[in-house]
């Protein structure tokens, strides 16, 4: 699998809509790269999107769906951003074979 594009909104600190394109600038020319930035600035987010995108659920969040006293719901209360309307998760991608 090929990842393209990364776009989301409403998920944990990443509240606007954002988008990450792998296909332009200097990321399309290069095949490794890395996510940094200061602490609360959604480098965990963004690999938060691509598995709520993929599956559903987020691996950073089994926990609290996993208590007997939270239900389904509640995990994705922890993940959508405080106060926002919206909550969306999406992944562009293709596959290499």
């Amino acid at each position: 699998m090929k990842i393209l594009k990364i776009s989301g909104q409403g998920i944990a600190s990443l509240y606007d809509r954002f988008k990450v394109d792998l296909e332009q600038g200097p990321i399309a020319d290069n095949g490794l790269f890395a996510v940094t930035g200061r602490t609360g600035t959604g480098k965990s987010t963004i690999l938060d999107v691509m598995c709520l995108a993929l599956y559903h659920q987020a691996a950073r969040y089994q926990g609290v769906r996993d208590k007997k006293t939270l239900d389904q719901s509640d995990m994705y209360n922890n993940i959508m951003s405080r106060g926002a309307n919206v909550c969306a998760a999406e992944l562009e991608f293709i596959g290499v074979n």
